[in-house]
This record gives C-alpha cells, sequence and structure tokens, in this order.
C-alpha cells in the first residue's frame, strides 16, 4: 500500500485524499492537486478527467 501524501498548512498536518470516487458528488480525488508552495499559500486545483 502507498504512503498517504500530507501536506503542512496552517501549523496542521494535513493527509490529502489521494485517489478513487467518493463524496461530496460523483468526484475523481487527485492528491497531485494539492500543494503548498514556499511561501506557505494553499493551492487546490479543479481539473477535468474524462
Amino acid at each position: 500500500m502507498a504512503d498517504k501524501k500530507t501536506i503542512n498548512f496552517s501549523g496542521y498536518v494535513w493527509e490529502v485524499r489521494s485517489s478513487g470516487d467518493g463524496g461530496p458528488g460523483p468526484n475523481h480525488w487527485s492528491s497531485d492537486n494539492v500543494w503548498v508552495d514556499q511561501d506557505g499559500y494553499l493551492h487546490l486545483k479543479i481539473t477535468q478527467q474524462n
């Protein structure tokens, strides 16, 4: 089993949902769409997958 991705943001360690379908809605989750930049800003990217 692969290690789960975590990010450090706002003084907390967050576990990132990594893959698969799940709620809310019919969504596909990707840990590639979450990161914290060198200045400490959180980025959440929305992508469309077919």
